[in-house]
């Protein structure tokens, strides 16, 4: 847990790491979420350091969603209620 607080980057590149061993599927940007152009397409894992170093919260929400597309796991309670309000309190900074 305090390894990914302190270094998401790291952490989310390691983790999609293990996501691509275990299912055995190629990398595709961002887990496939933004599959327009080439980004739709499988790509080099070296591209992996630059979308978790770059862009760690897309990195982060794309292991989530593969995490619960290939293995089956449903958001529970306390999962959406983290996400709605990760949601309303950017729209607070967005209107403040």
């Amino acid at each position: 847990f305090l390894y990914g607080c302190c270094c998401p980057n790291c952490k989310a590149y390691e983790q999609r790491n293990e996501l691509l061993d275990m299912t055995g599927e190629p990398y595709v940007c961002c887990a496939g979420l933004f599959a327009c152009g080439p980004l739709g397409q499988p790509q080099d894992r070296s591209c992996l350091c630059v979308e978790a170093y770059c862009c760690p919260w897309i990195a982060i929400s794309a292991n989530r969603f593969m995490i619960q597309t290939r293995f089956d796991r449903e958001n529970t309670f306390c999962d959406d209620f983290i996400i709605t309000f990760t949601v309303v309190l950017s729209w607070v900074i967005c209107i403040a």
